[in-house]
């Protein structure tokens, strides 16, 4: 590769960054770009913190609420349980059984201020819900209906405490709640009325806000259990119904303590929000909510969220400052590694980059001639290694051209000795253990080989590892050759073959890559031993192959034929004395089949295959032999061939097997079955050609078959098994022979024209 090309590709993205930051207020922009965006990541970051913060913040701040408003509930509740408790006791007091009323009212006057939160008197109702004793009494008290209040019903019920929602006590309307528990014996129900004018239950929510009031619009109510004020921070809206009905009838109903957002309803329409705190109490259907305006509220928070926006932009617009002025320091030390990397990429490997600043950029600039220094050292290696490889590419061309193994490993041995540099090179052939050391090629000088080593070979200890160079010798090369060497093992796999070494006479060290080179060189020494051994084990099996062959085609065709003449004579022999015409005439016939003989014989001289001709199909053919076995044995052969006029014609390769199959059959049956009569019948189904030879002769012991048909089933079996088919033989003494041949079902043939013959192939093949 040009260096100008290389320098190229390694500098081209810095030499397009340096490019595009021209003029240097666009570098600037870009950084402060960059700084900016890098702030904004980091201020993300913090805003997710804060985010984080504010909302924990938030939820500390509602949970506050909430358990301010447990809180109060919690002590208004024991408020009304010491106040039930005092009802009680005076409830169960025998004093109440006095049999004057005026005594009973006179000891009630006594007991009532024991009862902190009975300010507006007691009340003793009968069992039927009827006004006894007021005391005091207070107009319009007669005129009262206990019977309509839910308190005292409850009471009555069985409950052991209850207190009233809002009511509207006497002729002056006065708002004010029962507490009530039931007299003994359930003869009545004994009830306290709290005064609400006297904002008794306001002192529970007042309490806690002197200490804990957190701003202006904090406010505090007691509601009952249909959503009117009991009592509230906010005097003009006691009494009433309160302002959060969304908000606290549903929390009322479900008895459950919340804090959220709370619309503020007046006139029917939502007029605002607050974040009310909610907590219902136990000992009545009441509850305590305090809450304050949803801005208020979250006034702290707010002022928080703020503060740190106001941070996060100072800290933007003072980051893109210091970028302005920290990016004019760096441009122009840029724009002079701009030019470096231009002349870099312009194939100027030798001028120094140096730029004068001991920062980052000063770095930038030792690693950009760090890089020119490796950059011109890497394109001399490239170099170096680009003609290597060349030249084992034209070593490997070479040697492909060559066939004879010596002339190979001697050319082997002369590039590596010359692409190494060295003054010798020797390739050596051995076993992985024990033998001879053969000398397989040298290279170099006369005096290189060593003079008492004329056979080429040299003997090592038998049961020891075969090694080369050992202390600094070779079995071939002159000791003074020895000063600088280095050697690769030639092997295939794990088995070592020999090894490829070279050597020199002047001291000289040999780097890694040589050592390489010399390795890709034994590799193909390698290849080249591998590929003769194969090549002759090849020809050894072709050999054998072929004569396997001859063996089978002889022993099936023209062993048959003679044995038919054989049996022809013999039956002639017979007719000489009886009919010595019909002789004659059988003699010439066999004179004729011993002629064909003949010329087939000399066709397997010539074509080493048996003689078949293409214009024979496979019903002719086993018509014709059927007729020459018939015609010479004398015994009846029918066929049965209808079907293989429904396939394709069958090649003539194909058709040649079947037929030299279906004679070795018939011979068997002549030779061995002493059958009566012989049928050949053909069978085609969809994917199958089956060609049975049946017989009704003695049959035999399929335990003896392999000895009693020797070489003759085995060469039907092989020439069924090499159409990819399959032979099988079935027989049982007295039951008689079949021999089955099945194969492939031919598809479509086609037929070809090669030199001028036609040529039969099956269709797809």
């Amino acid at each position: 590769m040009e260096p100008a090309l290389y320098g190229s590709a390694v500098t081209q993205r810095i030499e397009d960054a340096v490019r595009r930051s021209s003029p240097a207020r666009s570098l600037r922009a870009r950084i402060m770009v960059a700084v900016a965006v890098g702030i904004l990541i980091l201020l993300a970051v913090m805003g997710l913190n804060s985010y984080q913060m504010v909302r924990q913040l938030t939820d500390q701040l509602l949970q506050e609420r909430l358990r301010s408003a447990q809180a109060t509930a919690e002590l208004l509740d024991g408020t009304l349980t010491q106040s039930f408790r005092q009802l009680q006791g005076l409830a169960s007091s025998a004093a109440l059984s006095a049999p004057s009323a005026g005594g009973q009212r006179e000891w009630l006057r006594e007991m009532r201020p024991q009862i902190a939160l009975a300010s507006y008197g007691v009340y003793v109702v009968d069992a039927a819900g009827r006004l006894r004793i007021a005391q005091p009494a207070h107009p319009g008290d007669a005129a009262i209906d206990f019977r309509d209040d839910e308190a005292v019903r409850q009471v009555l019920a069985g409950r052991p405490t209850a207190a009233s929602n809002l009511e509207f006590l006497g002729s002056a309307r006065v708002p004010a709640v029962l507490l009530c528990v039931p007299l003994s014996a359930r003869a009545g129900a004994l009830c306290a009325a709290v005064d609400l004018r006297r904002q008794q239950l306001l002192s529970y929510i007042t309490e806690y806000s002197t200490t804990h009031r957190p701003g202006t619009t904090w406010h505090a109510l007691i509601i009952d259990a249909h959503g009117e004020v009991l009592a509230t921070t906010e005097s003009a809206e006691a009494f009433q119904a309160n302002e959060h009905p969304l908000f606290h009838n549903a929390l009322m109903s479900a008895r459950t303590a919340a804090v959220g957002r709370a619309a503020v309803v007046k006139g029917g329409q939502i007029r605002g929000y607050h974040i009310m705190a909610f907590a219902p109490l136990y000992q009545a259907a009441w509850g305590v909510s305090v809450g304050q305006t949803e801005a208020e509220t979250f006034a702290p928070i707010v002022a928080v969220r703020n503060r740190n926006l106001l941070i996060g932009a100072t800290a933007l617009i003072l980051a893109l400052l210091l970028a302005w002025w920290d990016t004019g320091t760096a441009v122009r030390p840029l724009r002079s590694l701009a030019g470096a990397a231009q002349r870099i990429a312009g194939g100027d490997l030798d001028t120094t980059v140096r730029v004068d600043r001991h920062d980052e950029i000063g770095s930038l600039a030792d690693a950009y001639d760090t890089m020119r220094d490796r950059l011109k050292t890497s394109l001399a290696e490239r170099a170096r290694r680009e003609h290597e490889a060349q030249a084992l590419y034209a070593v490997s061309r070479e040697i492909l051209a060559l066939t004879d193994l010596r002339t190979i490993l001697a050319a082997i041995a002369e590039h590596a000795r010359r692409l190494l540099h060295m003054e010798a090179g020797a390739l050596c052939l051995f076993a992985d253990r024990g033998g001879p050391i053969v000398m397989g090629a040298l290279s170099g000088p006369p005096d290189a080989q060593l003079p008492d080593r004329p056979g080429g070979s040299v003997g090592a200890p038998a049961g020891e590892p075969l090694r080369c160079w050992e202390d600094q010798a070779c079995p071939f090369i002159n000791d003074r050759y020895g000063r600088a060497h280095a050697v690769a093992p030639v092997q295939i796999g794990d088995r070592t073959l020999g090894t490829l070494c070279v050597a020199n006479s002047a001291p000289r060290r040999v780097t890694p890559d040589e050592t390489n080179l010399l390795s890709a060189l034994a590799a193909l020494a390698a290849i080249a031993v591998q590929s003769n051994n194969l090549h002759q084990q090849v020809q050894q099996v072709a050999v054998l192959s072929e004569r396997d062959r001859i063996s089978r085609d002889l022993h099936d065709n023209t062993m048959q034929a003679l044995y038919g003449v054989d049996l022809a004579l013999e039956y002639a022999a017979g007719l000489i004395d009886d009919d010595p015409g019909e002789a004659k005439r059988r003699l010439s016939q066999t004179l004729d089949i011993h002629t064909r003989i003949i010329q087939d014989i000399r066709g397997y001289v010539h074509n080493l295959r048996p003689p078949e001709t293409a214009e024979r199909t496979l019903r002719t053919a086993l018509e014709a032999i059927a007729g020459e076995f018939q015609e010479h044995s004398r015994l009846p052969i029918t066929l049965d061939l209808e079907d293989v006029d429904t396939v394709p014609p069958v090649p003539s390769e194909v058709r040649t097997q079947l037929i030299l199959i279906v004679r070795e059959a018939l011979a068997n049956v002549i030779r061995h079955a002493h059958a009566a009569r012989v049928t050949v019948r053909a069978a085609v189904t969809d994917d199958a050609l089956t060609l049975l030879v049946r017989d009704d002769g003695r049959g035999f012991d399929p335990a003896g078959l392999s000895s009693r048909y020797g070489l003759g089933l085995g060469s039907m079996s092989e020439r069924a098994r090499a159409l990819g088919g399959r032979l099988r033989v079935t027989a049982a003494p007295g039951a008689g022979t079949t021999v089955e041949i099945s194969i492939p079902r031919p598809a479509r043939a086609q037929v070809e024209v090669e030199d001028g013959e036609a040529v039969t192939h099956p269709a797809g093949g």
